[in-house]
């Protein structure tokens, strides 16, 4: 579809690689939640010859199928910010000779005439279909590192860890530039440059917190251990999360994160957290996303990440106040009433949904279609005297009454 980016780049060989996608809808760009996003590893018709899979899913075979069909297709959900994570993994042992420079062409493509030497996986993340979603095609190269490698971060004169999933944005969450000040300016707790957001997360779901890590001059801070400190010290912390094995402990002293969890950056600086939140109890739900949450919170948790060696840690301060989501409406449901007033007889229907409403009143049978929306529709009958049978129905529901009418 006309929209679509295509974009080819470089990794060593053997790389986990962290894919993040945002879903929007096209017309008004609001978030896709909770909707599956199909990710098409090496894609029909690109010859690509890397052997990748995505988390515990069979490896593609690296050959190009003749029937036109894609190596591998994997299938996640996006969660409730229109975030969906997949985990590129190349499992090949030797690549392309490594290029000059990450601008450098890749070499020609497996499926070419007389191909140089090449490995690579072609991606594309599909919703409604190749011919009608707007999305990023990527092609990852794959290469075997020389002695000086190709990109070179200095983490020793600091790093810069930014949030990518969820966005943060003042429309999304809530910035707090007086507590940006208070951290790092009126104190010197943290290094100056650090961002603190307030977010919105709803009870008993679970979400990707994606970091991307540079060093100070920008350049990505690849295969480098990043600590989150998740319920972080000093913070009052008051939530349950998990990352699936470790748990916040509530009653670790002030002075102590509650949980640290771990994880590696890829070749690109990009590092995921996985976070569930385990309470049933929450805030009420806000009036939008933005919407500041209350002093002091209900049910938050303070997030952190730290980079191992670095001398100067900027990043984003992530604070998840976790909302309870309101009960949905009970169903309406259809019911059907018969009452009578001397000779005048009268069927109340309520909840008819825009079904039909028939009524069998002795020889006499009427039948119509609720209005489209009406919480309830009376219709009333004059009858002669004698013995009446009336059996009203609509939407499954009916009611049979005889009366003796004099």
């Amino acid at each position: 579809a006309a929209g679509i980016t295509y974009k080819r780049t470089y990794a060593p060989v053997g790389s986990d690689i962290v894919l993040t996608y945002y879903a929007t809808n096209a017309e008004t760009g609001a978030p896709l939640v909770n909707t599956d996003v199909k990710l098409r590893v090496n894609k029909a018709y690109s010859g690509s010859n890397a052997l990748v899979k995505v988390g515990t899913s069979m490896t593609a075979s690296g050959i190009e199928r003749s029937n036109g069909t894609d190596q591998l297709q994997v299938t996640a959900k996006t969660d409730q910010f229109g975030y969906v994570t997949f985990v590129l993994d190349d499992t090949d042992t030797v690549g392309e000779p490594q290029p000059a420079t990450l601008a450098t062409e890749p070499p020609a493509l497996a499926q070419d005439a007389d191909p140089t030497v090449s490995l690579y996986s072609q991606v594309y993340p599909e919703i409604t279909g190749q011919s009608t979603d707007k999305a990023d095609m990527t092609e990852f190269h794959f290469y075997t590192p020389g002695a000086n490698p190709l990109v070179v971060a200095d983490k020793a004169a600091g790093t810069v860890a930014r949030v990518k999933s969820p966005g943060l944005v003042d429309t999304s969450a809530t910035p707090r530039p007086d507590l940006e000040t208070l951290f790092s300016v009126t104190n010197t707790w943290y290094a100056v440059g650090i961002k603190v957001w307030q977010k919105w997360h709803a009870i008993g779901t679970t979400s990707n917190l994606v970091y991307s890590v540079t060093d100070a001059n920008g350049n990505w801070l690849g295969n480098n251990d990043v600590t989150l400190s998740v319920g972080k010290a000093y913070s009052g912390s008051t939530a349950n999360v998990t990352n699936g094995s470790t748990a916040t402990n509530l009653g670790a002293a002030a002075d102590q994160d509650q949980a640290q969890w771990t994880g590696k950056t890829d070749p690109f600086g990009t590092v995921m957290f996985n976070l569930q939140n385990t309470d049933t109890e929450g805030s009420v739900p806000p009036a939008a996303a933005n919407t500041a949450p209350p002093v002091p919170g209900v049910k938050f948790s303070q997030i952190w990440p730290v980079v191992a060696g670095s001398s100067s840690n900027v990043a984003d301060m992530l604070e998840y106040h976790f909302f309870k989501p309101a009960a949905p409406p009970a169903p309406l449901v259809t019911s059907v009433a018969v009452t009578r007033a001397s000779r005048v007889i009268s069927v109340t229907v309520t909840n008819p949904k825009a079904k039909l409403v028939k009524i069998v009143i002795g020889n006499m049978t009427f039948s119509t279609y609720a209005s489209a929306g009406a919480a309830k529709v009376k219709y009333t009958f004059r009858v002669p005297a004698g013995t009446t049978k009336v059996v009203a129905s609509c939407n499954g529901k009916s009611k049979t009454v005889t009366y003796k009418i004099k």
